[in-house]
């Protein structure tokens, strides 16, 4: 989240950079770090050489978003939520977005290039979003990976249907949360990691499965269901994972696959078109689901349980060891102390 001030008008010798004064960070994967970046958003003093601040962001995109900050105003935002105002309002930088949602290419921050964690970050005007004050600063700063959790749950329409989730890593959970806050009749999420499925159980899912344990086909009737899942959602890259939520889709049924695998894994064509299976390949958010997270935020959702370490930014190393561990969820780091 970016927290806007009032700014000066750029120099004719320098571009205003964003000054990233705080920053939280989110750990989405061991693999894929990103992060969001709650800035105090100023003109820099001459003395900063664009050069020494960007070095690792390339100079083609250096200033371009924070120089021409006016163009929000084209995209629907009012003079009071970016700079040129005197309150002090929040945005959110869009550092990973779905390709049918970005320009031609589209590069993430911290995901294809160096940056999620500068001190100064530059990024397109078109990919900053205004997030309401009354949202909380600890959920807004993984607002990234609650985007993937909204995309990949919202692809397929949830009211009274049965969902099942492969991964209960802290995006699966909170898609299990989407689901139930959506309307879906069944959620139930596998894993075998007792620790993150206890973390679902305790964002209202209806059934965490550990499949090293317990029989899934068992648990479905427990559950009343009878013809299989309608709606499932691979969040694990897990080869087992996937083929086990191939086999428990009833006919027709619908997969959102977000889950990235360490290599290919082989499919069961046969039985998808046989039983008429719709896949749909995931990849980052949708301009739409940014504020479909903040409605849902506002609405009630409560993304808390997800939260389960905060440590200072100095302590960073004790934050990667909470996530290496697999005994966690969302980590943050506060730079506001």
């Amino acid at each position: 989240a970016a927290r806007s001030t009032h700014a000066k008008a750029p120099s004719a010798k320098r571009e205003p950079l964003g000054d990233c004064k705080k920053l939280r960070v989110l750990y989405q994967d061991p693999g894929l770090f990103s992060g969001f970046v709650d800035m105090a958003l100023d003109a820099v003093d001459d003395h900063f050489e664009r050069d020494e601040v960007f070095a690792a962001l390339g100079d083609d995109e250096v200033g371009a978003a924070l120089a021409r900050l006016d163009e929000l105003l084209v995209h629907g935002l009012d003079r009071g939520h970016i700079l040129f105002d005197d309150r002090v309002d929040r945005a959110a930088a869009l550092f990973h977005v779905a390709p049918d949602a970005a320009a031609e290419t589209h590069i993430g921050v911290g995901v294809d290039r160096d940056g999620a964690f500068a001190e100064f970050v530059c990024i397109p005007s078109r990919n900053v979003i205004a997030i309401d004050e009354s949202l909380p600063e600890d959920v807004v700063s993984f607002f990234d990976a609650f985007g993937n959790a909204t995309h990949t749950a919202l692809m397929f329409p949830l009211i009274g249907e049965d969902v099942l989730i492969t991964g209960a890593g802290p995006i699966g959970i909170i898609a299990g949360g989407i689901c139930k806050y959506a309307g879906a009749r069944r959620v139930v999420i596998t894993d075998v990691n007792e620790y993150r499925l206890d973390l679902a159980r305790r964002m209202g899912v209806d059934a965490a499965v550990n499949t090293a344990k317990e029989d899934l086909r068992k648990v479905m009737h427990e559950q009343g269901l009878t013809e299989g899942f309608d709606v499932g959602l691979e969040m694990s890259g897990n080869a087992a994972a996937f083929h086990q939520l191939i086999s428990v889709m009833r006919s027709g049924g619908k997969v959102s696959l977000l889950g990235l695998g360490d290599g290919p894994i082989s499919v069961d064509m046969n039985q998808i078109i046989t039983n008429g299976l719709t896949l749909q390949g995931i990849y980052g958010r949708k301009m739409d689901n940014w504020h479909q997270m903040s409605y849902m935020v506002q609405g009630g959702l409560d993304l808390t349980p997800v939260i389960t370490h905060r440590f200072h930014y100095t302590d960073f190393q004790k934050g990667f060891d909470a996530m290496m561990s697999g005994k966690s969820g969302k980590v943050v780091l506060d730079w506001t102390k």
